[in-house]
């Protein structure tokens, strides 16, 4: 995404405010509680948990300060992960946390636009962070994910809470700071056809402690 396009948003804004919000946002993969709170998530898709088990290539499209990606990689020894994210500050920060929990043979970090990416058929498990992708930036976001991802993988992308479902002024506050960077809040349906149009098929919901995400299939 292009960072310079916009005066003031989340990845211009000053670093300290960045990373505090990025880490507000993700769990801590060095606290075993939640590790524990990404597996039970996981444990709601067994078929991410078989290819993640035997040793799949993940890839994380806007990995911030890898909390959901390194508890991963601790919960599947097998698993080798990259890693994309177009803040220099928030990578730096996703490397430390690997190499104090000594995963850093298992990962790799990429600092650049996420639209730039261009390894064809190179995971079997995507993840797209897309709340925290501009409308311009998400047709090209999801086409290298749609690259990316080899046929028959999967990719998830997480839906905002619903206040019927969450705390009310919680998910008000995370919609109107979303707004406020020009994020669209897409519905279930809005983001199931966002990810038809890239390719993937038969979208579904998978809902657990830590929120709901839209699970897809690359034909």
């Amino acid at each position: 995404m292009d960072a310079s396009a916009r005066a003031s948003d989340y990845w211009t804004t000053d670093a300290a405010t960045r990373l505090g919000y990025a880490n507000g946002v993700s769990v801590d993969p060095e606290k075993p509680a939640d590790v524990e709170l990404v597996g039970d998530f996981l444990a709601r898709f067994p078929e991410w948990c078989e290819r993640a088990e035997a040793g799949a290539d993940y890839l994380e499209l806007g990995c911030g300060v890898g909390g959901g990606l390194l508890a991963q990689l601790q919960l599947f020894p097998r698993l080798r992960a990259t890693a994309v994210e177009i803040c220099a500050d928030l990578v730096e920060e996703a490397r430390a946390r690997a190499e104090r929990l000594g995963l850093t043979d298992r990962v790799e970090f990429v600092v650049a636009d996420a639209a730039a990416l261009d390894r064809p058929a190179s995971a079997d498990l995507g993840f797209w962070s897309q709340f925290f992708f501009p409308a311009p930036s998400r047709p090209g976001a999801r086409a290298a994910a749609h690259r990316a991802v080899r046929p028959g993988g999967l990719l998830a992308a997480p839906l905002v809470a619903a206040p019927a479902r969450d705390d009310a002024s919680h998910v008000a506050a995370f919609r109107a700071r979303l707004a406020s960077w020009d994020i669209p809040l897409r519905t279930p349906a809005e983001l199931a056809a966002e990810l038809r149009d890239a390719g993937f098929a038969d979208p579904r919901i998978v809902r657990s402690p830590l929120g709901r995400s839209l699970l897809v299939r690359r034909p």
